[in-house]
């Protein structure tokens, strides 16, 4: 038993590794720039491009698409989720503030669709 969870757990490496490269390139693929999102539209047109091209240096945009991908699954691995370009808080930070919230709506589907489905299975199996 042991033996198959690990390999199971070995597979699961390779998946990981493909949804977070497929994850990466479709954010890169979407249109407009970080930097919209990053310094609001309404202040961008007051802020000197230098200042902007600065921003782009920090957050590595300015490399090429593969530099910036060999580094992300870097960061990834250590555990580095980055910086929320909306919040500008860590991503980690984010995410467990809002972990809570998700499970608890987790759990109340599952006892909502377990009480739902014994239910209609008992149902069907009396009324044939």
């Amino acid at each position: 038993m042991g033996w198959y969870v690990g390999k199971r757990l070995l597979q699961a490496i390779p998946l990981l590794l493909g949804i977070a490269t497929i994850t990466f390139f479709i954010v890169h693929l979407a249109p407009g720039d970080p930097m919209n999102v990053y310094l609001e539209e309404r202040y961008r047109r007051d802020i000197d491009p230098q200042v902007i091209e600065l921003i782009r240096k920090k957050y590595g945009l300015d490399q090429p698409l593969p530099v910036q991908y060999v580094k992300w699954i870097g960061n990834l691995a250590r555990g580095d989720l980055g910086e929320s370009f909306r919040y500008r808080r860590p991503v980690a930070s984010l995410l467990a503030e809002r972990i809570p919230y998700t499970l608890q709506l987790t759990v109340l589907a599952l006892l909502f669709d377990a009480l739902i489905g014994i239910t209609l299975g008992i149902i069907s199996a009396v009324k044939q």
